[in-house]
């Protein structure tokens, strides 16, 4: 199962929560389960709402209350951690005064705008390599074209499908998979990376791709295979 992560059933992050939220995911990350364990149902995300617990031992003391089987409390746990991640994702953008945060919850459509020499607004994602591109990483990630049809392709296996502009922000490690997990918490870089994306698409050096009449794009987080961590701009 791939998890294209939508963080916006939660308002906008201050610094405060921010601090301490990011600072729980990075001390579970590498306790985070590696794959789903159960299969994604609308019922069980109804069922635990992930963002009223900003701890996951907060987390697990609610599953305890609900009784839930080991499958379902591996998919709840990573469904948590996954979808702060991308909260916390939005927050780091939005450090950059000019880049403003959808204040509505109900609104899919976008999450953050740049309002610059570009003016564009995106529905960000946070995501892996697509299972079917994983044994070519490396060439997934020089053609990102792939990653993105495959992206939106997905999307329409979602209960609300629509097509928006999408800005995909992709984990993937050389060491082992499951250590993307690990990489959706390096705040350190992702502060640094977004800077960086923030400065080009606000300038209009920025460069965008295409999927049937939207607007998008992908950044990338990486480990290569000595554990060196880097990113990729298109």
């Amino acid at each position: 199962m791939m998890y294209l992560c939508k963080a916006k059933m939660c308002f906008s992050m201050n610094r405060e929560e921010f601090e301490k939220v990011s600072a729980e995911l990075k001390r579970v990350a590498s306790d985070m389960p590696p794959e789903w364990g159960a299969v994604q149902n609308d019922e069980l995300d109804d069922q635990v709402d992930v963002f009223a617990f900003s701890a996951l031992a907060d987390l697990d003391r609610e599953m305890d209350g609900l009784c839930l089987c080991e499958k379902d409390r591996t998919y709840v746990r990573r469904r948590w951690y996954i979808a702060h991640c991308a909260r916390c994702d939005e927050y780091i953008f939005c450090l950059n005064d000019r880049v403003i945060h959808n204040s509505d919850i109900f609104d899919k459509s976008w999450d953050i705008r740049f309002e610059g020499v570009c003016q564009v607004a995106f529905d960000v994602k946070s995501s892996r390599i697509p299972k079917a591109l994983i044994k070519n990483a490396a060439y997934a990630i020089s053609n990102p074209r792939l990653m993105i049809g495959s992206f939106y392709r997905l999307q329409s296996k979602e209960r609300r499908y629509s097509i928006n502009n999408r800005l995909f922000v992709v984990h993937h490690s050389f060491v082992a998979q499951w250590r993307e997990l690990i990489l959706r918490s390096a705040w350190e870089l992702k502060n640094v990376v977004f800077e960086e994306y923030c400065r080009r698409v606000l300038e209009g050096k920025k460069a965008f791709f295409d999927y049937e009449g939207c607007v998008c794009d992908v950044i990338v987080i990486q480990e290569d295979a000595e554990g060196n961590i880097s990113y990729v701009i298109y």
